[in-house]
């Protein structure tokens, strides 16, 4: 089955309850980080060949009931494990900023930023983080966005580039209010930035496919029973692209919601969505810089 992505907050109290405050990642890059980086390096050249990935003769792309399509045939899915997913407990953005957010996860570490010297190396990190950190800023920028029904979500964006290379581009719209690019020359690598206001309900990936030049994002609204109000982001690689003019579209998979649902809990009404995710949008990859 394909996995669903979805952040509770109970997985990661363990997580919060040794961290610093300014959370992070580990200096060291894991193995499976680096498998990941490569995996994401590949996905445009499987979009350009339009090749679906292996998959399990069970695990195929799921009818959405909100609008009715049929499983998509041609195209290639994105794996979700691919996916940037931001949420206020995810460590998945800060994890691109080693140098500003540290864990205190390990014997070691607890050890070491337990002494004076090493309580002084913390501090010193949180004011550089405070300071410098892209990712601390685009948290603060997903804070502010206006939730409940004064929410007025404006389109999704495209970014150059993956993982740390796309940061700047994400703070460039989200912070400082500059329009996005829609034109990439041919050869770049290309991300794709969804997000959700500030919301109740858990907003969580389904799948992301692109099919016939059409980007489209899968999205789940599920229903819980606790009060906290949370945002979420979602950066998409889709490597570099062939020429063309791609269109993104945001699908909600209102029958996978039921699934997923905390048991005695309400569905969240249809058009419920209209307050919280980011609108449709298209981006071009042309041929070289002149045209």
């Amino acid at each position: 089955m394909v996995t669903l992505w979805f952040q509770y907050g109970s997985v990661f109290a363990g997580l919060a309850a040794f961290s610093i405050a300014a959370a992070g990642c580990s200096d060291v890059q894991s193995q499976k980080e680096a498998n990941s980086a490569e995996a994401r390096s590949k996905v445009g050249t499987m979009l350009a060949v339009k090749e679906l990935p292996e998959r399990a003769e069970d695990d195929q792309p799921r009818q959405a009931e909100s609008d009715g399509e049929k499983p998509d045939g041609e195209g290639v899915e994105i794996p979700l494990d691919q996916i940037r997913h931001a949420t206020p407990w995810s460590r998945q953005l800060r994890d691109l900023e080693p140098e500003f957010f540290v864990y205190r996860d390990t014997a070691e570490k607890i050890a070491r930023y337990s002494t004076p010297d090493g309580r002084e190396e913390l501090e010193e990190i949180r004011r550089k983080a405070e300071e410098q950190s892209l990712v601390l800023a685009i948290e603060r920028a997903m804070r502010a966005l206006p939730s409940g029904l004064n929410a007025k979500p404006t389109p999704g964006f495209a970014v150059k580039g993956t993982d740390r290379a796309a940061l700047q581009s994400v703070y460039d719209v989200l912070v400082k209010g500059e329009e996005p690019i829609d034109s990439f020359p041919v050869g770049t690598a290309v991300s794709l930035v969804f997000f959700g206001h500030p919301t109740q309900p858990r907003v969580g990936l389904d799948r992301v496919e692109l099919v016939d030049g059409m980007v489209k994002i899968h999205y789940m609204l599920v229903s819980h029973g606790s009060g906290s109000v949370t945002w979420y982001l979602a950066m998409i690689p889709c490597g570099k692209l062939p020429p063309g003019t791609y269109g993104v579209e945001m699908i909600r998979s209102s029958a996978w919601e039921k699934k997923y649902n905390q048991p005695d809990f309400p569905s969240i009404e249809v058009g419920a969505e209209d307050n919280i995710i980011c609108r449709p949008f298209s981006f071009t990859v042309r041929r070289q810089e002149s045209d």
